[in-house]
Order: structure tokens, then sequence, then C-alpha cells
């Protein structure tokens, strides 16, 4: 389970999210977001896979989109 790729997660819980009744706005932000994660990660030189994720690995990508305000329990 550690070593899949994080686009396919994005998929699967953007599917479950429709399966469980959330609005197309809210699965489609998700997406977005978790995209921009997978694609900062690969930016830096990493492997975006699930056992590649810590907490500093989310830190920096908070650090890095600063003109993306989330609030404190988004990030």
């Amino acid at each position: 389970m550690a070593n899949l790729d994080l686009d396919k997660l994005i998929l699967h819980f953007a599917h479950y999210d429709e399966t469980e009744g959330k609005s197309p706005s809210t699965v489609l932000w998700y997406t977005e977001m978790l995209s921009a994660f997978a694609k900062f990660h690969r930016s830096v030189g990493a492997t975006a896979i699930l056992s590649e994720f810590n907490l500093l690995s989310e830190r920096d990508f908070t650090l890095h989109e600063p003109n993306k305000p989330a609030s404190p329990y988004t990030v």
C-alpha cells in the first residue's frame, strides 16, 4: 500500500468523495490541491508515492504555495 502512486490515490479519493455525495466543487478542490501537492513533490526530485510523504513534505508544500490561502484545518 505504501508504494501507491499519488495520482492513483487522488483518483480513488475523488471517486470515493463522489460516492459519498460530495459536491462537484468539493471533489474538484481536493483533486486540484492534492494534484498540486504531487506536482510539487516531483518538482523537488522526489517520487510521488504514499511512503514518501510526511509532515515535513506537507510543510514544504505549504510554504511553497503562499498564494493559496488555507485554513489551519485544511492544512
